[in-house]
């Protein structure tokens, strides 16, 4: 009877793991500031928090799919531009992404937008950014897509883009960006545009 149940208890497991989706794709999230750098800052609201929340759901999100997410940071722990280019090149990723949110002394701005760069792999990663607009149907209006020459941009090994999520400094967007509804549309977004990548 006991080896009935331990090759039974074998079977299931192999039937199990062979439903699981094997990762074909590596996505690192870079999860801006952190620590002492709250980033982008309205009343208690910051740009850390945020950035590591949707981040989080993102990561939940692809659990069981074929898309493998890996965070610069996983805490409210500060890693500077220089650790986190050296963790990202490590993992060796297909795809960067970096999530922040905006600010702007004008509280009617609003929106998000993408931005791309790295000269090695700049056709790269205009496609992941405009791919990542055209995936990004949520209640926030497009400013666009943009080249930059950010840090992260010009020092990662791998196609990149930093999406600024919306502007705290206006009151729809942030609330929009606190809210669970929000945060969770814009990582179910990010992760269906990963997907299809």
């Amino acid at each position: 009877m006991k080896t009935l149940l331990n090759l039974l208890g074998v079977a299931l497991l192999i039937i199990t793991l062979s439903f699981t989706p094997s990762k074909t794709k590596t996505v690192v999230i870079d999860v801006s500031h952190g620590g002492h750098d709250h980033g982008q800052q309205e009343h208690s609201i910051t740009e850390k928090d945020i950035a590591l929340q949707v981040a989080q759901k993102l990561q939940e999100l692809s659990q069981n799919s074929s898309v493998e997410i890996i965070l610069t940071r996983d805490s409210d722990a500060f890693v500077s531009l220089k650790d986190r280019s050296a963790f990202i090149n490590k993992q060796k990723p297909h795809y960067m992404l970096s999530l922040h949110t905006n600010g702007h002394t004008d509280n009617s701005v609003s929106g998000y937008e993408l931005f791309y760069g790295g000269e090695d792999y700049y056709e790269a990663s205009k496609k992941l950014a405009s791919n990542l607009s055209e995936s990004l149907d949520i209640d926030l209006p497009s400013r666009g897509i943009k080249q930059a020459g950010f840090y992260l941009l010009k020092n990662t090994t791998c196609p990149s883009a930093f999406l600024e999520m919306g502007f705290l400094s206006n009151s729809q967007d942030r609330d929009y960006l606190t809210s669970e509804s929000g945060q969770m549309a814009i990582a179910t977004a990010i992760f269906k545009s990963l997907e299809q990548l």
